[in-house]
């Protein structure tokens, strides 16, 4: 009742409100006691303030309304306290208002896009939550950029608003471990396949390691200005390692950036090395 729409109200109500429309209810559908109970603990001013803090806060950007109610339903369920917003200015003034700890945004939205908004986030000091954008923008321009200006993630509609809720509850984990540092990218291998990752990676000329786990299965390979310079796989490295990693199709990846050098071990171009990859899947596959 206090936290979606999507309820016999058909509006979210406060606390009081939500206690008034169980009243009717005591004895039938509900203990009375329990009623009673309820509305001692949560009218109290400083436990209900000690609930709050808590919790935590996520910023729904997206002006589809159907989007933000599938979501906010996810989120609320899982004890989540959700703001909607439909344009920058929207999620601008409550990110000056509140704190949050994660916001969800769509790339397109009312007043402009949401790299703009990820800007201007980073341009303050008190809007620092990590944000990750669930979009129908599925341009490779669009990811990259999204990925370069420090989005936490870049999730491609249509997905399930469960995916998007447990990523969100790994980047507020991450983001209290880290509190200092560079943040990473992570994702799933169903969601953007490695191929495609390492594209991104190579267009953006982008320094790092990239991490993948699939089970027992775990590769990393190490990028310097986009090139994959070095690379893990089990008992595996070099050339070698990277074509092991690149027979995972699903699993977890992470991206962590780093600044040290990396030297160039494998020494061969990367197009080259995705093209013999996919050689050899494909001999492997008749």
């Amino acid at each position: 009742l206090t936290q979606s729409r999507a309820n016999g109200l058909g509006r979210r109500v406060s606390a009081e409100e939500a206690c008034d429309a169980l009243e009717p209810h005591k004895g039938t559908s509900f203990d009375p006691a329990v009623v009673d109970w309820l509305r001692h603990i949560v009218l109290d001013d400083g436990i209900n303030a000690q609930i709050m803090s808590a919790r935590h806060r996520v910023l729904i950007v997206d002006p589809d309304p159907e989007e933000t109610s599938v979501l906010e339903v996810q989120f609320a369920g899982q004890g989540y306290d959700v703001s909607i917003e439909r344009s920058i200015k929207g999620a601008l003034n409550c990110l000056n208002t509140d704190a949050y700890d994660v916001v969800v945004s769509e790339v397109n939205l009312a007043d402009g896009q949401g790299f703009e908004l990820l800007e201007l986030m980073r341009k303050n000091a008190h809007t620092q939550a990590p944000l990750m954008f669930v979009t129908s923008d599925r341009a490779q321009s669009s990811v990259n950029r999204g990925l370069e200006l420090g989005a936490a993630d870049y999730v491609v509609k249509p997905t399930s608003a469960a995916v998007v809720a447990a990523k969100a509850g790994r980047m507020i984990a991450n983001s209290r471990a880290q509190k200092s540092g560079g943040r990473g990218v992570s994702g799933s291998l169903q969601e953007m396949a490695l191929p495609d990752l390492i594209q991104i990676i190579a267009n953006g000329r982008k320094s790092g390691s990239l991490k993948v786990r699939n089970g027992a299965s775990q590769g990393e390979l190490m990028f310097q200005d986009g090139s994959i310079h070095d690379a893990r796989f089990g008992e595996l490295s070099g050339a070698e390692a990277v074509y092991g990693v690149l027979r995972l199709t699903e699993g977890d990846f992470t991206l962590e950036p780093q600044s040290a050098p990396v030297p160039d071990v494998i020494g061969i171009p990367t197009h080259h090395l995705l093209l013999e990859a996919m050689r050899r899947l494909d001999e492997e596959q008749r």
